[in-house]
């Protein structure tokens, strides 16, 4: 639980900040982890499993960051644009990324997107 604190603290998020998590809960210990790190400093998650959810979600809650996969946050990304909802106007200030091992590519593609 303290990885993740330390990593969301580094981040800078904090107290009252919502980030949406996409990451499947049960037996995926990270997601559990992350929730229980969150509840420490203060922070809301917002679970969303395979990050397929509404995107009326990022409009509704306005979450500061986000923290999925490269792939999960790229397959979001073209979602929320072919929905209108443009990237650089969202409220999203921090992305975290995990999981799988990626390309340096594959961050500079993300980070352009």
């Amino acid at each position: 639980m303290e990885k993740y604190a330390r990593a969301f603290v580094s981040q800078n998020f904090g107290r009252g900040d919502r980030v949406v998590v996409c990451a499947s809960y049960g037996t995926n210990v990270g997601a559990n982890t992350m929730t229980l790190a969150a509840q420490k400093i203060g922070m809301t998650l917002i679970p969303e499993g395979k990050c397929t959810f509404p995107v009326r979600i990022m409009k509704n809650y306005e979450p500061k960051g986000i923290v999925g996969s490269v792939f999960k946050l790229l397959r979001l990304a073209r979602r929320m644009g072919s929905e209108g909802l443009n990237l650089r106007e969202s409220s999203i200030k921090r992305i975290v990324t995990g999981a799988e091992i990626f390309s340096a590519e594959s961050r500079s593609y993300l980070e352009e997107i």
